[in-house]
C-alpha cells in the first residue's frame, strides 16, 4: 500500500545508501549557481574643489575653461552657446556647467555594441554548455536511480554509459518542456498588447483586459505546477519506454491524470519536509552563532570564540555540501517510487494482468 510519508522516509534511506548517485545528482537538476552584486559609492564634498579637479583629470571631459568652470548664474548662455558651436554637450555638477565632447560619446558606441555582443555570446555559450551537461547528467542519473530502486548493480561505468546513451533523448525533452513553459507566457503578452491598444483608443475600458490577468495568472500558476509533475513522470518514461519526445510528454500527462492527488500530496509533503530540515539547520546555526558572539564579547575568550566559530563554520559547510546531493537524490527516489506505483496501475505486470483476466473469465463462466 502506497503512503506519501513512507515514500519520503524510504527515499531518504535509499539516497543515503546510494551515494554514488550523488556525483551526478546536482548536475542532473542544473547544478548550483551562486550570484551576487556589489556596488561602490562615496560621499559628496560640497565645499571642496579637489573632487572636481579629480573628476576633470580622471574622466578627461573637454571643458570650456579647464581652470575656471563656468558659473551658471554668470555665464550660462555663453557656455551653452560655446558648447553648441563646438559640437559638445553640457553636463552640470552642483551649480557649475561643464560641456563635454559629444564626439567622444558617439565614438564609444561601437565599443559598447561590441561588449554587448561578446556578453551575449558568453551567455549563449554558457546556456549551451549547461544544457549539454544537464542532459548528460540526467541520462546518467535517472536510469541508475531506477536500477538502484530495483536493487540492481551499477558503477561509474554504467553512469557514463547511461549518460552517453540517453543524453540526446533528454536534451530534446528539456527543450520541449522549455518551449511549453515559454508558450505559457504568451497570454500575458496578448493581454498586454490588447491593454496598450485599449489605452490608446478607448482608455475608459482599459480595465477590462487587465481584469483578465487574474484568471490567466491562476491558469499559468496551475499549468506550470502540473507541467512540473508531468516532467517528473516523463523523465522516467524516457528510460522505461522507447518512444519519441511528444509521446513521452503525452504519457506523462496520463500518469498525472491517474494520480493527481498523490502527486500534489508528495509535492506538499516534500516542501514541508525540506522546510523542516532547513529550519532545524538554520535554527541550530543561529543558536551556535549567538553563543559564539557571547564568548567573543568576553575579552578573555575571544580566541576561543573565533576558533570555535571557524570550526563550526567548516562543519556546517560540510553538512550543506552533503545535504544538497542527498536531498536531490532523495527527491528523485520519491518521484520514482510514485512513478512505479502509478505504472503498476496503468500498465500492470504480465503475471498480474493474466491473473486479472483469468479471474474475469472464471467470473463469466460462473455466471453462465
Amino acid at each position: 500500500m502506497y503512503s506519501t510519508v513512507d515514500n519520503i522516509k524510504e527515499s531518504f534511506k535509499l539516497a543515503w545508501n546510494h551515494k554514488l548517485l550523488w556525483i551526478v545528482a546536482v548536475l542532473a537538476v542544473g547544478g548550483m549557481n551562486f550570484g551576487g552584486s556589489s556596488g561602490l559609492g562615496g560621499d559628496k564634498d560640497e565645499n571642496s574643489d579637489k573632487n572636481k579637479n579629480e573628476i576633470r583629470q580622471d574622466v578627461r571631459f573637454n571643458y570650456i575653461d579647464d581652470t575656471q568652470p563656468v558659473k551658471i548664474n554668470e555665464k550660462v548662455l555663453g557656455a551653452a552657446t560655446n558648447a553648441l558651436n563646438s559640437g559638445s554637450v553640457g553636463t552640470m555638477v552642483g551649480e557649475e556647467i561643464y560641456p563635454i565632447d559629444s564626439g567622444g560619446l558617439i565614438s564609444a558606441v561601437p565599443g559598447i555594441i561590441a561588449l554587448v555582443f561578446i556578453f551575449s555570446l558568453l551567455v549563449i555559450f554558457n546556456a549551451v554548455i549547461s544544457l549539454l551537461i544537464s542532459s548528460w547528467a540526467r541520462g546518467a542519473f535517472y536510469p541508475n536511480v531506477l536500477k538502484a530502486h530495483k536493487q540492481e548493480n551499477y558503477n561509474f561505468k554504467s553512469l557514463g554509459d547511461a549518460g552517453k546513451k540517453y543524453w540526446k533523448r533528454y536534451i530534446k525533452f528539456i527543450l520541449y518542456i522549455f518551449l511549453k513553459r515559454f508558450l505559457s507566457f504568451l497570454p500575458f503578452v496578448g493581454i498586454g498588447i490588447v491593454s496598450g491598444v485599449a489605452a490608446f483608443f478607448v482608455p475608459d475600458f482599459v480595465f477590462i483586459p487587465l481584469l483578465l490577468m487574474i484568471p490567466v495568472f491562476v491558469w499559468f500558476f496551475a499549468y506550470n505546477i502540473a507541467l512540473g509533475f508531468v516532467e517528473e513522470f516523463s523523465l522516467r518514461i524516457l528510460v522505461s519506454d522507447d518512444i519519441d519526445t511528444k509521446s513521452c510528454y503525452k504519457k506523462g500527462w496520463e500518469y498525472l491524470k491517474t494520480r493527481p492527488g498523490k502527486s500534489i500530496k508528495l509535492a506538499l509533503a516534500w516542501i514541508l519536509a525540506i522546510g523542516l530540515l532547513f529550519a532545524v539547520f538554520f535554527g541550530v546555526a543561529g543558536t551556535i552563532t549567538y553563543l559564539i558572539y557571547q564568548l567573543i564579547q568576553k575579552q578573555a575568550l575571544v580566541f576561543v570564540g573565533l576558533l570555535l566559530g571557524f570550526l563550526i563554520f567548516v562543519v556546517f559547510m560540510a553538512v550543506f555540501v552533503v545535504a544538497t546531493p542527498l536531498i536531490v537524490t532523495a527527491g528523485a527516489f520519491a518521484w520514482t517510487r510514485l512513478y512505479l506505483f502509478t505504472r503498476e496501475t496503468l500498465e500492470p505486470p504480465a503475471d498480474v494482468a493474466k491473473e486479472v483476466l483469468d479471474s474475469m473469465y472464471r467470473t463469466e463462466a460462473t455466471n453462465v
